[in-house]
């Protein structure tokens, strides 16, 4: 078809979690890029998302195009971890 890449978006909605869907993406190709529009650390531990990136690359054959953004505090998870990231969602 000439699709040169698949990037989809990590919201909430009607659209598949993109980490499973990325994946069934590249399993059924062999030169399709992959990537995410943008993964939100506020709702994903970095440390999990880097682990789930590293996978999908790995598994991709180096196809992962990665889009981050979120509270990072430079490498560190502010004080508060995840009960302060659900505090954010509470407002």
């Amino acid at each position: 078809m000439g699709y040169a890449a698949l990037y989809l978006p990590d919201h909430f909605g009607e659209q598949p979690g993109p980490v499973a869907a990325l994946m069934s993406a590249a399993d059924a190709t062999t030169r399709l890029r992959i990537g995410s529009l943008v993964f939100d650390n506020d709702y994903r531990h970095p440390v999990v998302l880097a682990k789930e990136a590293a996978t999908l690359d790995l598994l991709s054959a180096g196809r992962l195009d990665l889009g981050n953004r979120g509270r990072l505090d430079g490498l560190r998870l502010p004080a508060g971890g995840n009960s302060l990231r659900l505090r954010r969602h509470a407002d």
